[in-house]
């Protein structure tokens, strides 16, 4: 997968070399045992810690730039974000009580760690730069979750209904993507100076 500044890259779902054997183990045995066995399996736990981990992060990035930007539209873009992420980790959440799934939150733990690390850049920023900054993000981060969702976590679901709602949530995170690049531009374009026209020249050579 690509690695992007977006806060959900697939090197979580890779499993960690083996460990190397203990000279006391003797060569043999430790061929014998399989290397897969050291290897997480990305399976419908996992899915679930995931999906719930990238709708937290999408929520938290939100609630902070509801409270931060300056420009009303970035502040409204937020507060839908911040309620829409909220809805659909509550219902992943609903949904793993309902099919006695538990997250297995080691997938995502790398994430949240980059995580905490996004929250207080964005707490840091200027406050002229928030805005910009902050839709950067969110675009980067939509994109690399659509990719993850598409390329990796529909093929390793295997429970129906765990399916049912990743898909359903796809059209939710193409909109948000949509919007945060539809709102970036638009503030660009506004920042641009606008350029004069200039006078037609004549071209009947004078009254």
């Amino acid at each position: 997968m690509k690695g992007t500044t977006a806060i959900l890259a697939l090197a979580a779902f890779v499993a960690p070399a083996a460990l190397a054997a203990q000279e006391t183990v003797p060569t043999a045995q430790a061929a014998a045992v399989p290397a897969a066995e050291a290897a997480p399996v990305l399976d419908d736990a996992a899915v679930l810690a995931v999906f719930d981990g990238a709708n937290r992060r999408d929520l938290e990035t939100a609630t902070v730039a509801a409270e931060r930007a300056k420009n009303q539209q970035v502040r409204q873009l937020a507060v839908r974000f911040a309620n829409e992420h909220m809805a659909l980790r509550r219902q992943g959440q609903e949904l793993g009580r309902a099919l006695q799934l538990y997250p297995k939150r080691e997938f995502d733990a790398p994430e949240m760690q980059k995580h905490g690390q996004t929250i207080a850049w964005l707490k840091q920023m200027p406050s002229a730069q928030f805005d910009a900054a902050w839709l950067d993000h969110a675009i980067a981060f939509h994109a690399s979750v659509l990719e993850a969702v598409q390329g990796t976590l529909l093929a390793a679901t295997t429970k129906p209904e765990l399916k049912t709602l990743i898909e359903q949530s796809v059209p939710a995170f193409e909109a948000h993507l949509a919007a945060a690049r539809d709102l970036k531009a638009a503030l660009d374009g506004a920042a641009k100076p606008e350029v004069p026209a200039s006078e037609p020249s004549s071209t009947n050579g004078g009254e």
